[in-house]
């Protein structure tokens, strides 16, 4: 199961990095970044540890940690971005 999950996190992190690198835009580069971030992250924590250690714990919240953050930011900027993006006028 944790291979998987090993496989899955380095196969992703190279799409992102691929995709990355022919981005222009940039709040979708940040995004990406974030992502990435968050991703190798994860892939360090697995590799290390053998499973991703979540440590920030509010209680009333699910647990998690900074590379899930940054996932999670990464998602949302993706997400308006689209949601706000301009339609051309014509």
């Amino acid at each position: 199961k944790n291979i998987f999950f090993l496989i899955l996190n380095i196969l992703i992190s190279i799409l992102f990095f691929y995709l990355l690198i022919k981005e222009k835009q940039k709040y979708l580069k940040l995004s990406l970044i974030l992502i990435l971030a968050g991703a190798i992250g994860n892939i360090i924590d697995r590799i290390i540890y053998g499973y991703v250690i979540d440590f920030i714990d509010f209680r009333i919240w699910p647990v998690f940690n900074l590379s899930d953050t940054y996932i999670t930011i990464g998602g949302a900027i993706i997400l308006l971005s689209f949601l706000w993006k301009k339609e051309p006028s014509g």
